[in-house]
């Protein structure tokens, strides 16, 4: 199967991805602890693997438009522009508007391995 992307956080997407014939799907990185223990609890019969550091983004994984709107490269095809890290200026003053915290999930890898996460990924976009 070619390499595809596609955005999971819920056990029915994980169980169409098994049955379209994945063996392994990268969950969203917005997923809480919680969220990601339950999904590997309802499904052992495909691997799993969580990001642990890199950019949150300001909307959902895969659902972001602004990248594409601005400057035609879309986040959704893998060619993210980053837009929540610019530095934007208005009338009322400049900043970071969409800027959100990083992922840092490093510290937690223990309790990953613990329920039985099958591979960790660490990206800087």
């Amino acid at each position: 199967m070619p390499p595809h992307r596609w955005r999971c956080t819920t056990a029915r997407g994980l169980k169409a991805a098994k049955e379209l014939g994945f063996q392994r799907v990268i969950l969203s990185r917005e997923l809480p602890f919680e969220t990601i223990r339950r999904l590997r609890d309802e499904n052992p019969y495909i691997e799993l693997e969580v990001f642990i550091h890199g950019a949150l983004c300001y909307c959902f994984s895969g659902l972001c438009l602004a990248s594409w709107a601005l400057t035609g490269r879309s986040g959704n095809r893998g060619d993210c522009a980053q837009i929540c890290r610019s530095l934007f200026r208005t009338e009322g003053g400049e900043g970071y508007f969409f800027s959100c915290r990083d992922l840092a999930l490093g510290r937690d890898i223990r309790r990953l391995m613990e329920i039985g996460i099958d591979a960790s990924r660490s990206k800087g976009g």
